[in-house]
């Protein structure tokens, strides 16, 4: 199960913006158990806002440990958080 946390100032996005985030995280859960079927039962996927991102994307993301990943998006980019779509 891929958990899904939104940092302080994430509070930015859209419902719409947070249920899409919800569904790639399904998505990549059953994609991820299928080719990494020992996977630990619970990573936690934590979205924030900020300005440490691929300038040409708007967001970044980081493996912080075996169960934990951040997901930064720069609200400034051009695309606002419709670079959710592209993930």
């Amino acid at each position: 199960m891929i958990k899904l946390e939104f940092a302080e100032g994430a509070e930015l996005l859209s419902e719409e913006d947070r249920d899409l985030a919800a569904r790639i995280c399904g998505t990549a859960d059953r994609e991820l158990r299928t080719v990494l079927p020992t996977l630990i039962d619970v990573v936690h996927v934590r979205i924030a806002m900020g300005q440490c991102v691929i300038p040409a994307l708007g967001y970044g993301a980081s493996a912080m440990s075996m169960d934990r990943v951040s997901f930064v998006l720069n609200p400034a980019h051009a695309a606002g958080s419709a670079d959710l779509s592209g993930c």
